[in-house]
């Protein structure tokens, strides 16, 4: 079974499942953001982002993530498609399954894969696995963040994404996030990191700054995951 059926059985599945349910919309948000690399903020990425969460029963949910990503210096832009299938063990963790496509200059790339969040008093943790496939070039994807708010406002977060595809090259990026809530929908964030490039021997890293803005929807203020793919993890290209 390819990475396209296991998807589409999936989302079927769901949507038959959710038929005879009452689907209520539980989160989402909208996020606009900006990032550029700090030796040369030629090399850009505008992103904006969307998700929507809906509640079909009080453990199961299905999410959909919209992306689209314009790119500076190479001129080129990006969309990312990403369906998950959400089970919430209790209302502090939640399993998930993925399917993610990314849209590149007419060629895409494929992804499915596994997810776990779970959040302890002020603390949160994320992660996710996947296999790729870009027109039978295939990769390997894993990522973790972990979360603490300081207060009702004020956040921290760190993470780790990283993709090793099948010719032997790979990509690493590492961030670290603060956000602030300016109301109870509507916050704020500002982000440094650096990314990896390794490829034959060579390997080259990059600093990169970023900022944006997010508005939260539904009773719980934002989605429980979000995109995934090789484009949620480039700053600029």
């Amino acid at each position: 079974m390819n990475v396209r059926s296991a998807a589409t059985g999936a989302v079927v599945f769901a949507c038959l499942f959710g038929t005879a349910q009452a689907a209520e919309l539980t989160g989402g948000d909208v996020t606009l953001g900006y990032s550029a690399f700090t030796k040369d903020a030629d090399f850009r990425a505008l992103s904006l982002e969307g998700a929507v969460e809906f509640g079909i029963t009080p453990q199961f949910g299905v999410e959909v993530d919209l992306a689209y990503r314009d790119f500076g210096v190479s001129d080129e832009n990006g969309s990312n498609l990403t369906l998950h299938g959400i089970y919430h063990l209790n209302d502090d963790t939640a399993l998930g399954l993925f399917y993610g496509r990314d849209w590149v200059s007419g060629e895409h790339a494929d992804y499915l894969g596994l997810e776990a969040r779970s959040t302890f008093d002020a603390f949160r943790v994320e992660g996710y696995a996947a296999h790729g496939d870009s027109e039978g070039e295939k990769a390997t994807f894993a990522g973790l963040s972990g979360g603490y708010a300081l207060n009702d406002a004020f956040s921290i977060e760190t993470s780790i994404d990283y993709v090793s595809f099948e010719d032997g090259a790979s990509l690493r990026r590492v961030g670290l996030r603060g956000e602030y809530a300016f109301a109870p929908r509507v916050s704020a964030y500002a982000e440094v990191g650096s990314v990896r490039v390794a490829d034959q021997g060579f390997s080259d890293s990059e600093t990169f700054v970023g900022v944006g803005a997010s508005f939260a929807l539904g009773d719980k203020k934002g989605a429980t995951f979000g995109s995934r793919g090789i484009l949620k993890i480039t700053p600029g290209s």
